[in-house]
């Protein structure tokens, strides 16, 4: 009788080392679920953030009374600082910024819109919403 019982407590060590183990591996998968949520989030942002910069360049090149229409992917927040040349997509503390050249536009401009029209005036960027 007593193999038995040195059985079973050998088998409870094994199962509680065994649960560790699982108890270990699933805190880290819930570790890099978070990791990959945030990483997620900045791509999308940067996405718009860069697809924004693409659209002025685009309409400004093109010349005088061009417009391009521009539907973004994922909706945030986005902060233009045309005399800088800055764009700012999200709110703090997690934002994503890019450029463009400086002074295609001549004011600064907020908004969440997800489809926007961008036309050139004389030579200055114009962004409104669609």
């Amino acid at each position: 009788m007593e193999s038995k019982a040195q059985a079973s407590v050998e088998m409870m060590v094994v199962v509680t080392i065994i649960t560790l183990l699982f108890s270990m591996v699933l805190l880290l998968k819930i570790e890099k679920d978070d990791d990959i949520a945030v990483w997620s989030e900045l791509y999308k942002k940067n996405v718009v953030c860069h697809s924004v910069a693409n659209g002025i360049s685009q309409v400004h090149s093109a010349g005088p009374y061009s417009t391009v229409n521009l539907t973004l992917p994922y909706n945030h927040n986005v902060s233009i600082y045309g005399i800088d040349g800055l764009i700012i997509v999200g709110d703090e503390p997690d934002t994503v910024s890019c450029v463009m050249p400086a002074g295609l536009m001549n004011y600064s401009l907020n908004f969440t819109w997800n489809n926007i029209r961008l036309s050139n005036s004389d030579g200055m960027v114009v962004i409104e919403s669609e």
